[in-house]
């Protein structure tokens, strides 16, 4: 546990050196210091000269600390001097006590960066909407001080790219089969779906074989291997798909589609709730893709690591 009052004497000089090994009361965090830099360094000449200070405020130093826990850390009458068998018992006491409030400190400066941090984040453009928009709505309703800065890649690999080449800390794609060394948290799998103008729907099988596919004049961003991978699990080898109009960005996808220009291959999602003027149908079988979130091994900038616990919280996420 965190100390709860830095400042004050952790033990009574009354008490047993037995609560050496774990002191339950705050102690000033420079005497924990100073008292480990005379351990590591071998005597409290050397440690002084480490930690910049005069040797006699070092000393004083070590008898407050020692006063205040009522019991000899050292003793002085051998040269080197040495640790006494009370001070032996707080050397790992000391050290917990420190990382503890390292932590706590880290816990404070992450909580401060979320209200005024930034999270950069880069996607391909199929998901500029599903999922990333209701994350990030999730997302700013948790920390709305937070800037949020949203990179558009053409595919899913230029994604991946700018987050190993540092421009972003995050990215959403479809997860390859060499992800370069990132970690990848899977997201929920969406189902795929015909989306069309009503009238083109009508005139369609419900659900729609996925043979049928292949002579649908399609409007698609066939520039990105996934979308293309995922044509030719459809329509085979064999066949060349119908792609009448090739589009990298959604909303003229949508808008083409909507007049009756041609099909999309869309999330159910997105075909519901964002797209007008549409109606949708399920492929026989279903279709489903999974998105991922891609972030590099290192430790995240607290904005990030708070996404990705958001992220990682939805149902069927894991991470690889």
């Amino acid at each position: 546990m965190v100390p709860r009052e830095i400042g004050e004497s952790m033990v009574s000089q009354s008490e047993a050196p037995s609560s050496l090994a774990r002191p339950s009361r705050g102690i000033d965090a420079y005497l924990l210091r100073y008292f480990l830099a005379v351990v590591e360094e071998g005597g409290i000449s050397r440690a002084a000269q480490a930690l910049y200070l005069a040797q006699p405020s070092l000393s004083q130093a070590i008898r407050t600390l020692e006063r205040r826990l009522g019991a000899t850390l050292f003793d002085r009458s051998a040269h080197p001097i040495r640790l006494t068998a009370a001070g032996e018992r707080f050397v790992p006491a000391a050290r917990e006590l420190l990382a503890d409030l390292e932590h706590a400190r880290l816990a404070v400066q992450a909580v401060r960066d979320l209200q005024s941090g930034r999270l950069d984040i880069v996607t391909h453009a199929v998901f500029s909407v599903e999922p990333l928009v209701e994350l990030l709505r999730q997302f700013r309703q948790e920390y709305d001080n937070v800037l949020v800065n949203v990179l558009s890649a053409e595919t899913s690999e230029d994604a991946r790219e700018l987050v190993r080449q540092g421009a972003a800390e995050l990215a959403i794609g479809y997860a390859g089969h060499d992800n370069g060394g990132l970690t990848t948290i899977l997201l929920p799998a969406h189902e795929v779906v015909l989306a069309a103008a009503p009238s083109i729907i009508a005139s369609l099988p419900a659900p729609i074989p996925r043979d049928f596919i292949a002579d649908i004049p399609l409007v698609l961003d066939v520039s990105d291997r996934a979308t293309v991978a995922m044509l030719r699990q459809l329509v085979g080898a064999r066949k060349t798909p119908n792609v009448l109009v090739h589009c990298a960005n959604p909303t003229t996808v949508w808008g083409f589609v909507s007049r009756g220009t041609g099909s999309t291959l869309v999330a159910r999602r997105v075909a519901d709730k964002h797209v007008t003027n549409v109606a949708a149908v399920s492929l026989h079988p279903p279709l489903y893709r999974t998105p991922a979130l891609f972030t590099r091994a290192e430790p995240l900038s607290p904005a990030a690591a708070a996404f990705v616990a958001l992220a990682s919280e939805k149902p069927e996420c894991s991470e690889t």
